[in-house]
């Protein structure tokens, strides 16, 4: 079973394109999202264990250049 998490991203206005972009390229990404609100975009993600998705959210995504800050919400089920 896959695990799944929710992600809420704060970007640099000037370098959305670029982070979202990015993000899209990846295969653990299953879906983004521009958001108009408190968060600029929406990431959907999926990894096979809970470890995996700690280390894509916290060693690649949040280093991503002009990603400003990021709330996670793990899928229960």
């Amino acid at each position: 079973m896959l695990e799944q998490a929710l992600l809420f991203l704060k970007i640099d206005p000037d370098k959305d394109k670029n982070v979202i972009s990015m993000l899209k390229a990846r295969g653990d990404v299953k879906n983004v999202y521009y958001l108009y609100g408190p968060y600029d975009a929406y990431v959907e993600l999926f990894a096979a264990s809970l470890a995996e998705l700690d280390n894509l959210i916290t060693n690649v995504i949040r280093k991503i250049p002009g990603v400003r800050s990021s709330m996670t919400c793990f899928i229960a089920d």
